[in-house]
């Protein structure tokens, strides 16, 4: 194993860790990887990862075999980029319309806006609504 690079030593780690997550009982995982290994929860997903990715990691980096770990991370996090594209914008969306509320609940105008909605809502929308919250 000492002549394995760095990346394929944590993503052969990450392989053990998948097995073993597997038969750790739900809810118990961050314990068992603080009880039973060397790792950080951090780094243990992070092998994880890199098992889990590691047929798009040797397609698109078939120098695998001189990565560090750190290289087949970054390299990783790239090639899942475009995936994270679409939540950075609906992060960003989130936290305009949250700014909007924010703005209307300090001046004043929280329950205008609530109203209104209430008023644009139908009446199956109104209905759920009062069943959830009856």
């Amino acid at each position: 194993m000492a002549l394995l690079s760095g990346a394929q030593r944590a993503i052969a780690l990450g392989k053990l860790l998948l097995k073993a997550k597997a038969l750790v009982r739900h809810g118990q995982w961050e314990e068992w990887v603080a009880t039973s290994t060397n790792l950080s929860e951090r780094a243990a997903q992070r092998c994880m990862s890199l098992a889990s990715g590691e047929a798009l990691l040797a397609a698109k980096a078939p120098n695998l075999a001189d990565m560090t770990m750190t290289d087949a991370v970054k390299v990783l996090e790239e090639l899942r980029e475009p995936d994270n594209a679409p939540r950075t914008r609906n992060t960003r969306q989130q936290r305009s319309r949250g700014d909007a509320v924010t703005k209307a609940i300090k001046s004043g105008q929280a329950l205008s806006i609530l109203e209104r909605a209430w008023a644009e809502c139908t009446d199956q929308e109104r209905a759920i609504f009062l069943k959830k919250n009856g």
